[in-house]
């Protein structure tokens, strides 16, 4: 203490070099511990650069440019696709959709009252001259019964799914006027969003659920594996037609559709038969006596109205019912516009 004392400066000077020198090896050490870690950091990076060298193609800015320009070409081609999906006519689907249940359910029944129309006046392929008009069920509903036999218009949140619905059927339905079956025996649609039909009350009094149990009620189905549903990329709107007539009805039918004007696809065909019938023989296999079965040679050499008639075919086509299952496709995937957007899309769906 002495020394301190004596001489006070130099005391102190020496304090703060000590204070100094402690203070250095202090940073020293802190020094070399960062130095190792960046050291370490450095060897990683260095790794890691002479292993992108070594990728196909390697990840340099000439590849880089390359590689951006093909994202945009291909989100261009998908792009293209999603709108090759949507039919070569997608206008025929109105976008006015009602703005009240009032006015949906006044066009349902003006629907329902066109078709009816339009159904009695076709003269079906095969029919015998004269006869015209479609067959159509007592009291017909065209697939929305559950609407207009109880009078109830669709809840508002559901307007857009059944105004849709509608206005793909109206089509369909022409493009099956157009071929001239013999009668439409039912037409059912698929309830894509399931709490349509929760929300939508039944016929409340007795005599209307009698009425409704009369005419199966059945027009709404569920289509099951057959769809070309997939969530999030693809949604459809899926519609049953049962119908009578020849082949060629059928024929015509399946091949309107084929010319998608919509985005129409035919997921099943079943056919049965409508009704049976005897085969129809010509007139000259009947023998007009015991003897006539018998070429004894003194039978009288036919007529020409009985040559005629044996040309007829001995098999008449009959009468046959089709089901046909048919689906609207709307795809959903839309294409980046640019690669930062790919990017994201990507980091969304791919979350780290």
């Amino acid at each position: 203490m002495g020394f301190f004392k004596k001489y006070p400066a130099f005391a102190s000077l020496v304090t703060v070099f000590v204070l100094l020198f402690i203070a250095g090896l202090v940073f020293i050490f802190l020094s070399w511990s960062s130095l190792g870690k960046a050291q370490k950091s450095y060897e990683q990076a260095e790794r890691s650069y002479k292993s992108a060298l070594g990728l196909s193609p390697a990840p340099t800015e000439q590849n880089v440019e390359t590689s951006e320009k093909n994202v945009e070409a291909l989100a261009a081609a998908l792009q293209t696709q999603v709108d090759d999906t949507k039919g070569r006519v997608p206008t025929f689907i109105s976008k006015d959709v009602p703005k009240t249940e009032a006015d949906m359910l006044f066009q349902l029944e003006a629907f329902k009252e066109q078709f009816t129309k339009d159904a009695a006046e076709i003269e079906p392929q095969g029919a015998k001259k004269g006869d015209v008009g479609m067959a159509l069920p007592k009291d017909f509903e065209f697939g929305f019964s559950r609407f207009l036999s109880s009078g109830t218009p669709p809840p508002a949140k559901f307007i857009p799914e059944v105004f849709e619905q509608k206005e793909i059927l109206s089509y369909v339905l022409r493009k099956l006027y157009d071929s001239r079956p013999f009668s439409l025996v039912q037409i059912q649609r698929e309830v894509v969003v399931e709490d349509v039909a929760a929300a939508q009350p039944q016929p409340g009094n007795k005599q209307s659920k009698q009425q409704n149990a009369g005419k199966g009620n059945n027009d709404e189905f569920e289509i099951g594996g057959l769809s070309a549903r997939v969530p999030g990329a693809v949604e459809t709107v899926a519609f049953r037609l049962v119908f009578t007539g020849y082949t060629q009805s059928l024929r015509d039918f399946l091949k309107s559709l084929e010319e998608f004007e919509l985005p129409l696809v035919v997921r099943s065909v079943e056919v049965q038969p409508a009704e049976k019938k005897a085969a129809a023989s010509s007139s000259s296999s009947r023998a007009s006596s015991p003897f006539d079965l018998f070429d004894t040679g003194g039978t009288t050499a036919p007529t020409e109205e009985q040559k005629a008639a044996a040309k007829e075919p001995i098999v008449e086509e009959n009468l046959s019912q089709f089901t046909v299952v048919v689906e609207y496709i709307k795809v959903l995937v839309q294409a980046p516009s640019d690669v930062a957007a790919l990017e994201n899309a990507t980091s969304s769906q791919n979350p780290q």
